[in-house]
């Protein structure tokens, strides 16, 4: 379904972008999508942007400024921390430490586009079904 036509991916390496980039290309053409290369880089285009993405791809090891130390500030101002953020990470273990810090979720960086393209799908299935729940949830209030 994917209510959300809005991505900002924050990854350094330049071969992930475009396999990302690809992916979404493959998924659906009614997604937009845009890009930073750090952490620090990611928190200036948010301040700039005329729309807050509706969901971010976040990488952990990136130069500047991390994964971790962006989600940290991400969740400490208003109204970025209610933007979703799934994790991307080679880490396999770095899946509770995240959640802490306010991620919605992690997925493990996949090797092939397929597996990649399955993951975006998996995340924003989740995503919208937040979303759905809380329409419902709003609907059921206003009938009152």
């Amino acid at each position: 379904m994917f209510f959300h036509n809005y991505i900002f991916l924050v990854e350094d390496d330049i071969d992930d972008q475009l396999f990302f980039m690809q992916a979404i290309k493959e998924i659906g053409n009614n997604i937009k999508y845009s890009i930073a290369h750090n952490g620090r880089d990611a928190l200036v285009k948010l301040k700039i942007f005329r729309h807050l993405p509706d969901l971010i791809f976040l990488d952990i090891n990136m130069p500047v400024m991390n994964g971790l130390e962006f989600l940290k500030h991400l969740k400490a101002e208003k109204p970025y921390d209610q933007i979703p953020v799934i994790v991307l990470s080679a880490i396999a273990d770095i899946k509770e430490q995240v959640r802490r810090l306010g991620a919605y979720g992690c997925i493990t960086k996949p090797a092939s586009i397929n597996e990649l393209k399955s993951e975006i799908k998996n995340a924003l299935d989740l995503i919208d079904k937040k979303y759905l729940d809380k329409y419902d949830n709003y609907k059921k209030l206003r009938r009152v």
